[in-house]
């Protein structure tokens, strides 16, 4: 990778928000060879934890890509 790759890496974020961590785990490994675009990714085991991300990626300026989230989040 680049180092405009790497750099664009630490813009563009994915948030990943589950309880389990082996769930954030897969996710990663399986979005790491479906994507192309250059991104890091950001965890959260619970929905404070994820707003505080957010939060930070906002102060940041950093890209929002996206985020998947489980179906029920504790700490909302």
């Amino acid at each position: 990778m680049s180092n405009g790759c790497v750099a664009e890496a630490e813009k563009n974020i994915m948030l990943i928000v589950d309880v389990l961590s082996i769930n954030r785990e897969v996710l990663k490994e399986l979005l790491c060879d479906k994507f192309d675009v250059p991104f890091s990714f950001m965890e959260a085991s619970n929905g404070k934890e994820a707003l505080e991300k957010l939060c930070m990626i906002d102060k940041n300026n950093q890209n929002l890509i996206m985020v998947l989230l489980d179906i029920t989040i504790p700490d909302m």
